[in-house]
């Protein structure tokens, strides 16, 4: 029986090696279905512990936890085993257990680097998890940063005082649970995928049967249609784990379409070197964030949002009050409201309700409002001109 161990274990270590983490899967499972005749505590862990490791290099989670899991059970003194299940703990954003694996694992081998490196990133994780406290120059930094973005940011997601419910017609929504000053944060999400556009699907789809339970479960709660009587999560679904939840590991392709046609958000382009800053939609990528997806659109937003490489950072646009909903835009707002009426058709909004497009349908003519636009565009409206369609526009409002 130890031949045949030594024989898979060598096996599953080459094709390792060799980048083939399949067989390295497959190598490590038939040395553990071995080594259970002989009851080898100490040599089952180290195999779970190599084999938690291939399932990381193959994008599978949820099964290198599992073995991460067991490794412990068997070696809950080594300090390999802590610090790969640190790994799989911050990928499921579990970051109180990452930061308590490391601590053990220091505690054992104080001069690691690589473990001392870790539980300063774990740490990092947890504070920006709980409280939003991110390295704002660094996310800046990254922002600003022209043409190759290089490593994507490495930041924990963030859920702070909203939760997701009905809101009336609108249908589900998001709804700030306390009062918030102008420039909060009030999120941090990073897309669940990104790409080109095209292959949004795939990629969706790919991460869908290799991702966690949790992934599945958030991406069901994602709408594929307008029905407003779908059901609300519960905000604690979006933020960090564990969740003992249940997702359906079948993948509809057919709903993965849908959802990304409803669901996506382009990624921003940068321009630094532009005064005042320029920041345009790329047309060509898109990303599918989860908590995003429950924002309405209003051509009065109530948020302000910027993406920074694949991370949502989503903040209060002006002083807001508990109970108010969240809101952002699907369309250009400096557009007229005919404009921005065609644009919303493709989301399948029919008309915007706010009180800016109700505003302007009822006291601004088309051809004026188109006037206005082109003449504001080319530069040739002078500020007398812009104050003076203010003040008709707010004489109306108040008669």
């Amino acid at each position: 029986a130890m031949a045949r161990v030594a024989e898979s274990r060598a096996a599953a270590v080459a094709a390792y090696k060799n980048g083939d983490f399949e067989l390295a899967v497959e190598k490590f499972s038939e040395a553990l279905d071995s080594i259970d005749e002989l009851c080898a505590s100490d040599e089952a862990g180290s195999l779970y512990s190599s084999r938690c490791q291939s399932f990381l290099k193959l994008g599978k989670i949820a099964s290198a936890a599992q073995d991460a899991e067991l490794a412990l059970r068997l070696c809950p003194e080594d300090a390999k085993v802590l610090f790969r299940a640190s790994t799989c703990a911050s990928l499921q954003s579990r970051y109180e257990d990452a930061v308590a694996f490391l601590e053990r694992g220091h505690a054992l081998n104080s001069k690691d680097n690589a473990i001392r490196k870790a539980l300063n990133s774990a740490r990092r994780r947890q504070a920006e998890s709980a409280v939003g406290a991110y390295d704002w120059p660094a996310v800046y930094e990254h922002y600003l940063r022209p043409g190759e973005r290089g490593p994507l940011p490495d930041v924990a997601d963030f859920v702070g005082p909203v939760s997701v419910q009905s809101c009336g017609h609108h249908g589900r929504g998001l709804v700030l649970t306390t009062a918030v000053k102008a420039g909060e944060l009030l999120f941090a999400c990073r897309a669940f995928v990104h790409g080109g556009r095209e292959e949004l699907p795939q990629l969706v789809a790919a991460r869908l049967r290799s991702g966690t339970p949790q992934d599945r479960a958030r991406f069901q709660t994602l709408c594929e249609d307008h029905d407003p009587t779908l059901a609300t999560p519960d905000i604690a679904l979006f933020g960090p784990g564990p969740h003992r939840v249940e997702g359906d590991s079948e993948v509809c392709e057919a709903r993965v379409q849908k959802v990304i046609q409803l669901n996506s958000f382009a990624l921003a382009n940068v321009n630094p070197h532009s005064a005042p800053l320029e920041v345009s939609s790329d047309t060509t990528r898109s990303g599918l964030f989860f908590l995003p997806s429950f924002l309405n659109h209003s051509c009065m937003p109530t948020v302000h949002r910027i993406i920074v490489g694949d991370v949502m950072f989503v903040r209060a646009a002006r002083d807001l009050q508990e109970g108010c909903e969240l809101t952002d835009t699907y369309c250009e707002i400096l557009q007229p409201l005919e404009n921005r009426s065609k644009a919303l058709q493709g989301f399948g909004i029919v008309s915007c309700d706010c009180a800016r497009c109700r505003l302007e349908g009822e006291v601004l003519h088309p051809e004026d409002a188109e006037k206005i636009h082109e003449h504001a565009a080319t530069g040739l409206l002078a500020t007398q001109e812009v104050i003076g369609c203010g003040l008709l526009l707010l004489d109306h409002h108040e008669s």
